[in-house]
């Protein structure tokens, strides 16, 4: 499976140095170099083909060959079906918390940063399962839209639901025909500008 990305926060274009348009479609093996340990950088492939979550930290660089350690998480994000849709990587930046005499990030940060930045992946998928399925045809997006309303109990002798009733009843299909808008478009206060 090719992993490519499709999203970059702000904060990783700032740590990685890079623009949104350099990596958007490229694999992050980019940001691997002389000191990306090998066996990190498989542990992260066999996530990817196993389609599991991975939490590593890893030593990356920046595109003007900056070293920067950093806390890694890797998740996949299933659709409704659980089948992979797309893999949510979170990367929290480790290199002012280096340890000189381990050459690493102490076990408390990293327990830390792992908390982090699992949350930050759960809340990313949380959020994007707003998004449509990626493999919907277009005409089955407007579904959700368009099930069967009952009315709250308290609302079920409502005159606008009576008219809604009344619609339904006579065979007829609800449509923008039955609705007015409550302010026509275009005729909002604008303000003025005086200068």
């Amino acid at each position: 499976m090719y992993v490519f990305q499709i999203f970059a926060s702000d904060s990783f274009l700032e740590l990685a140095e890079y623009s949104r348009e350099e990596i958007l479609g490229r694999n992050c093996r980019f940001l691997q170099g002389p000191e990306t340990d090998p066996a990190t950088v498989k542990k992260i492939r066999e996530a990817i083909d196993n389609q599991t979550d991975v939490t590593v930290q890893l030593i990356n660089y920046t595109k003007s060959g900056k070293k920067f350690w950093n806390v890694f998480h890797l998740q996949p994000m299933r659709d409704q079906k659980g089948e992979v849709q797309y893999f949510i990587g979170v990367q929290l930046d480790g290199s002012q918390h280096i340890e000189p005499l381990h050459n690493s990030i102490p076990e408390v940060t990293v327990k830390e940063s792992e908390k982090l930045v699992k949350e930050t992946a759960v809340n990313v998928d949380e959020a994007a399962r707003e998004l449509p399925d990626a493999n919907m045809k277009p005409e089955d997006l407007w579904m959700n839209h368009s099930k069967v309303v009952h009315p709250k109990p308290h609302r079920r002798d409502s005159p606008p639901w009576r008219a809604i009733q009344k619609i339904l009843d006579s065979g007829e299909q609800i449509g923008l025909k039955h609705f007015k808008p409550i302010k026509p478009l275009g005729s909002g206060d604008t303000g003025r500008l005086v200068c």
